[in-house]
């Protein structure tokens, strides 16, 4: 019995360690614009506001935006693994650094991470003793990014530097 538990604990160990390894090579999507900083910035943060994203922390000097919303199961942004039970909660969280190439150049780059909050029943023989509440990370399909980055290239034109053309 020892070495049952043994086992899955090995197993949960490196399933651990898989995602941590797949999931800091997430899909990062990235753009230049030809606009000021304070304008790339600006954009980038309501251009995210506008896709219903709460954000959560703003940081103009450091160029970080970071949100989370709440999504459907079927949400087509991310892809979880297999369901184990029920699934209580689908959240998307996305990180935005905004960086100043020069005076009248800016680069943004998105990230978005998903997580599944999970439960099911814990079962000695037939009957129900517990619950097991489970976390899952979710990958990015790339969907969001890029509609966010497409967005905020459109709303660029207006702050575009005198003199630049694309």
């Amino acid at each position: 019995m020892q070495h049952l538990k043994f086992i899955r604990f090995m197993i949960q160990l490196l399933s651990i360690a898989i995602l941590f390894i797949f999931s800091s090579s997430a899909f990062c999507a990235e753009i230049e614009v030809p606009i000021e900083y304070d304008h790339a910035w600006l954009a980038t943060a309501q251009t995210i506001a506008m896709e219903g994203i709460t954000l959560s922390e703003k940081n103009k000097d450091l160029g970080i935006i970071q949100g989370t919303k709440d999504v459907d199961s079927d949400s087509t942004y991310f892809n979880c693994e297999r369901l184990r039970g029920r699934a209580k909660s689908h959240t998307l969280n996305i990180s935005a650094t905004v960086r100043k190439k020069d005076e009248v150049t800016s680069l943004i780059s998105i990230k978005v991470e998903g997580l599944r909050k999970s439960y099911r029943n814990k079962h000695f023989l037939f009957i129900t003793v517990g619950r097991v509440h489970d976390e899952t990370a979710c990958v990015s399909t790339g969907k969001l990014e890029n509609s966010i980055l497409s967005s905020i290239k459109m709303e660029a034109n207006p702050y575009q530097a005198p003199g630049r053309q694309e």
